[in-house]
């Protein structure tokens, strides 16, 4: 970094030390202002957006520490590199002014050099500062990347029969996100619906998550049924995870709605909620522990649906979440609510987001990312 780039502001209400001060730097290259009171301080500052403030703590109209307040707390400049100057060695001046953020303090009896050794450490943090910062948008920009391709592999819209429809909700809990589900068909008319959660959050999470789906969607192209479809996940995931604690949860269900039977299994995942004709809910709980640490062998379990009316899947981050800060929202309490209203003619993913936060103040914070699919069949029947 060239002393050209390097922005320099002094404040000091003494023509003597300015001129003092502006003496010395010239012939630097530096870019250098001058201002003489608080006033003239924050306008400079503002106008001339520094990386170095020499800072005199007793100025007129508005205090050296005050400066440093407004700076820090109120603009949140917290790479502006201050030095703050006084004309006492008062230990508690300075434990003030290094408190609200004074990066440096000097005494007004110091050399020439002593504080070209102090502007050279400024410099130094003022590089490091920029090589970060342009470190975190390059960063920031493949992730952008990886969040773009993420959002392309989660169905789009919904999927509709005569017979047959599907309400999807994703929300991330942060950029990029471990949730996924799906839904294709496979043969013969019957529909693969997916739903998996992929432990832990960002890219990791995102880039595991991406490797589950293309497991699964090769089963739309070159069919195998559940127990090899499971197999297939669970045995890449211990090769590519080896003694890692990544794991994934996997429910994942053919629907044939021609014979009115479904298929599942249910790798340590959320149970999912059957909707009877009745008004009734039945809990499809794990066949299978998680994927990605053993071998296992997946055994399905087929149900007549010809007296049910839809299946709800969903993940962990429904119920994961503080209604105070003692108490969890939990999963009976969503169990509960979800099976209330997965009952009645008109439920929707916007209505249960509602009634989960009804009579709570403000929105509540989600840690964890929230999923969801409703296959809804018999949408015909009076």
């Amino acid at each position: 970094m060239q002393n050209s780039d390097i922005k320099i502001l002094i404040i000091d209400d003494s023509p003597v030390w300015r001129d003092s001060l502006n003496s010395i730097f010239q012939g630097q290259n530096y870019q250098l202002r001058m201002a003489e009171d608080g006033n003239q301080a924050l306008k400079e500052y503002r106008r001339f957006k520094p990386d170095i403030l020499i800072l005199d703590l007793n100025l007129p109209y508005c205090d050296g520490k005050d400066i440093i307040r407004s700076i820090r707390n109120e603009m949140g400049d917290n790479d502006l590199y201050i030095i703050s100057l006084t004309s006492v060695a008062d230990v508690e001046t300075k434990t003030q002014a290094l408190n609200l953020g004074s990066n440096d303090f000097l005494v007004k009896t110091f050399n020439l050099e002593e504080l070209k050794a102090r502007i050279n450490v400024a410099k130094r943090q003022i590089r490091l500062n920029k090589q970060l910062r342009a470190a975190f948008e390059r960063i920031a920009q493949e992730f952008d990347t990886v969040v773009s391709l993420q959002g392309k592999l989660i169905p789009k819209s919904g999927y509709y029969t005569k017979d047959l429809a599907i309400q999807s909700a994703y929300y991330p809990s942060g950029r990029a996100s471990g949730d996924y589900y799906d839904f294709f068909s496979v043969r013969n008319g019957t529909l693969r619906v997916v739903i998996a959660d992929v432990s832990g959050h960002g890219a990791r999470a995102a880039f595991l998550m991406g490797i589950v789906r293309a497991l699964t969607r090769t089963t739309e192209i070159h069919y195998l049924d559940l127990a090899q479809t499971f197999d297939l996940i669970n045995t890449q995931l211990i090769d590519i995870l080896g003694q890692e604690m990544d794991f994934v949860t996997m429910f994942a269900a053919d629907i044939d709605h021609t014979n009115n039977v479904i298929t599942y299994i249910n790798a340590g995942h959320c149970p999912g909620l059957m909707v009877n004709d009745n008004q009734h809910t039945d809990l499809l709980e794990p066949t299978s522990t998680i994927l990605g640490f053993f071998d296992l062998e997946f055994q399905p379990v087929t149900l007549d649906i010809s007296d049910s009316c839809g299946l709800f899947l969903f993940t962990d981050g429904y119920y994961e979440w503080m209604v105070s800060p003692s108490q969890r929202f939990g999963l009976t309490n969503f169990l509960n609510l979800a099976s209330e209203l997965l009952c009645t003619s008109n439920f929707n993913m916007e209505k249960l987001e509602t009634q989960m936060v009804q009579g709570l103040e403000g929105r509540p914070f989600f840690p964890d990312d929230r999923s969801a699919l409703w296959i809804h069949w018999k949408i015909n029947d009076p």
